[in-house]
């Protein structure tokens, strides 16, 4: 049974990567698209909507490309990726407060009145298999159709969306501030530890 990547693989997987979580005109519509969605989803609560944009975000790409970058110790593309990771966090939250600003409706009340500090460890753990399966997809070969799904479980843009609702209508920032961290640090070591396991290939 194979259980290492070879080194032909693994390249052509860092450089589809890469590729994926550039910040151009793809990445930039399909985000603000996402980030729209998501937020008009939160606000009529509907989660069918939520999980639509989840699809359509590419933001997973981003955090995955910044643990392998990090992983190789390719500093240039870490720095890179991590300056594009921020302008899409800058656009989310910038996008959603915007709209919650125009459209002052109450988001989902699951969402704004749930008691997050007991499920912080929950949302790590999710975060670390998301990061470790959707690293693992992308680089194995033929699984990679089951990234979208990973791209649901993880739940990544919901968050920053929050946030900047938050922001927006005074609520308190700081649960969704850690469930943002969380996500992006369970995710890094997910994927730090899956291309440890099935061959690292420098």
């Amino acid at each position: 049974m194979k259980t290492k990547l070879t080194k032909r693989q693994y390249q052509e997987g860092y450089k589809r990567l890469i590729k994926k979580a550039e910040f151009d005109l793809d990445f930039f519509i399909l985000m603000f698209s996402a980030t729209v969605i998501c937020v008009m989803g939160l606000m009529i609560n509907n989660l069918a909507i939520i999980i639509g944009s989840m699809i359509i975000s590419p933001l997973l790409y981003s955090v995955i490309a910044i643990s392998v970058a990090l992983l190789e110790k390719h500093f240039k593309t870490f720095f890179s990726q991590l300056l594009y990771l921020l302008m899409s966090v800058l656009i989310v939250v910038l996008t959603a407060g915007i709209i919650a600003f125009m459209f002052p409706v109450s988001p989902n009340p699951l969402l704004v009145n749930q008691n997050y500090q007991d499920y912080y460890l929950f949302y790590f753990i999710i975060a670390f298999f998301s990061g470790l399966a959707g690293t693992f997809c992308f680089f194995w070969p033929k699984i990679i159709s089951a990234f979208t799904g990973i791209a649901i479980s993880i739940a990544l843009l919901p968050p920053f969306c929050m946030l900047g609702i938050s922001l927006a209508t005074g609520l308190n920032t700081t649960p969704t501030l850690i469930i943002v961290c969380l996500n992006i640090l369970g995710i890094i070591l997910g994927s730090v530890m899956i291309l440890f396991f099935i061959g690292k290939r420098s």
